[in-house]
């Protein structure tokens, strides 16, 4: 069970237009604090899926519009707490230099990308869509391998009604570099409701998607 989410603000209206974060000043680059990639891996993998689901929980998630918008705001005011501001900016679909490809999402530390990640919802988890995923990741970090443009992490994040028993990961081409996240809805609603009430809850998720997609 998550009780991860303390404060979080609603946000008025679901599934808007969002281009990106940044949390930019003038201050001198030279004072401010870094992350450790294992401090930043810490919270994606093991805060970051609280969050998300707590958001589905209230509703506040209905479509793959809505889970990317949530996830850069999360990620931005993690950086904006724990590290001095002007250091790390959160990128929506943002082209990466010298590469055609668009990550759902990146971050960039000191102008230079840091971390791509790829983002789905699904009502069961695709074979075929997370090999595309991976493979965009693996590309992104086959080409960025010079000092000044190393991304350190790929991460493919998704939602699913259900699980598979398995990982899409192929470790052989990705091992210390690519992370699965899964976050399993049914499994954590399980932990949330008694079963009785997950039917309930269901269609009520549904009902609001559907009023969603038409407004």
């Amino acid at each position: 069970m998550c009780f991860c989410v303390k404060g979080i603000p609603n946000m008025a209206g679901i599934g808007g237009q969002y281009t990106g974060i940044n949390n930019k000043n003038q201050k001198n680059k030279t004072t401010m604090k870094k992350l450790s990639i294992k401090e930043i891996h810490k919270f994606i993998s093991e805060v970051l899926p609280c969050e998300i689901f707590d958001l589905y929980h209230n509703y506040k998630i209905l479509s793959e519009a809505d889970l990317q918008y949530h996830v850069a705001r999360i990620l931005n005011t993690y950086f904006s707490e724990k590290a001095e501001k002007g250091l790390y900016e959160i990128k929506l679909n943002h082209s990466l230099p010298g590469i055609k490809m668009h990550p759902d999402l990146s971050i960039w530390e000191d102008e230079k990308p840091l971390i791509v990640i790829e983002l789905k919802e699904w009502k069961r988890p695709n074979q075929i869509s997370a090999n595309r995923e991976f493979d965009r990741l693996i590309k992104a970090k086959e080409y960025f391998k010079s000092e000044r443009y190393k991304v350190k992490r790929g991460y493919l994040i998704y939602t699913s009604w259900f699980k598979t028993g398995k990982t899409f990961i192929d470790k052989r081409r990705g091992v210390k570099y690519f992370f699965e996240i899964p976050i399993l809805l049914n499994d954590r609603l399980i932990d949330w409701f008694i079963k009785e009430e997950i039917p309930r809850w269901k269609k009520g998720f549904n009902d609001r998607a559907k009023h969603a997609q038409k407004t």
